[in-house]
């Protein structure tokens, strides 16, 4: 005697149907609910079937779904942000030792971003050499030793043995002002390009940006959010340097007086300034009116 339940429906089914001699086969029975001793050939398989549900796969697939669909964006997203993932873990790491509170207590006066990885040698006499000679054979000269100022230049302050990204918050964050050396190699570049992206994205103020364009850039040739920086109106500070490899320095007297202005004038204090300005008011008295 079998037990007739939704585990023998297919053994049931299969006698029915079979081929194969079954020795005594109307003797087989079965017994289900209060049925006792029914042969299996009485048995209704459509009665039988009504009590016996397929298992349903969507409770176990959806969630499995769900799970990798999730893990999927996940993946997408931290690749798309990883840039700002790995800012904000160092300047979390790194703030957690020292605070700055105002623009005073930066240690540097300006950080200066260029391009200074050459990928080829056309890169090297192009591109790369000439803004790495520039920076330490004109800027520096002029704005450490006559200036008085303190800037941070990757080539020479970065910590030896950290990654990229490492000097790169450690240098912005303490540097009140960002000079960004434009040129077409510093704009193709992806890592440049994305270093220029989050500093924007940060709470520094937009005044506190100096754009020094080497070469014939137009707004319209980099991305919009460069582009608008750009602009006559924008509120960075933008200087061309025609010449690069003039050593006239007469030549390029405006372009130093605007990047010394650019560097120690502090935009917070000018407009405090200029919103509390005393404008003199000239009062005529008369004899028979109190004065003012």
């Amino acid at each position: 005697m079998f037990t007739c339940n939704c585990d023998s429906l297919s053994f049931v089914r299969w006698t029915r149907v079979t081929h194969v001699r079954l020795a005594s086969k109307e003797r087989l029975t079965c017994f289900y609910g209060d049925i006792r001793d029914k042969p299996l050939s009485h048995i209704e398989l459509d009665i039988m079937q009504t009590g016996c549900r397929e298992p349903s796969v969507l409770p176990i697939v959806l969630p499995i779904m769900a799970v990798v669909i999730f893990i999927c964006l996940l993946a997408v997203l931290v690749r798309y942000h990883r840039w700002y993932i790995k800012y904000h873990l160092v300047l979390c790491w790194l703030r957690e030792k020292r605070t700055y509170s105002s623009s005073q207590d930066k240690q540097y006066d300006a950080m200066v971003l260029y391009f200074m990885h050459s990928t080829n040698a056309r890169q090297q006499l192009g591109g790369v050499a000439r803004i790495s000679r520039w920076v330490c054979t004109r800027l520096l000269p002029r704005a450490e030793d006559e200036w008085g100022l303190c800037l941070y230049v990757g080539d020479r302050d970065d910590l030896g043995g950290a990654s990229k990204i490492h000097n790169f918050v450690s240098g912005f964050d303490s540097s009140d002002k960002v000079v960004v050396c434009l040129t077409r190699e510093f704009i193709e570049d992806i890592d440049c390009m994305n270093y220029l992206t989050i500093a924007l994205d940060s709470n520094k103020p937009l005044t506190k940006y100096v754009f020094v364009l080497f070469d014939d850039i137009q707004p319209t040739s980099v991305p919009r959010r460069v582009g608008q920086l750009l602009m006559s109106n924008a509120p960075s500070m933008q200087i061309t340097w025609n010449r690069a490899e003039d050593e006239d320095e007469t030549a390029h007297e405006v372009f130093w007086r605007r990047m010394r202005d650019a560097l120690m004038r502090d935009p917070e204090q000018e407009r405090c300034r200029r919103r509390f300005d005393v404008i003199p008011l000239l009062v005529t008295r008369h004899e028979h009116i109190e004065d003012f």
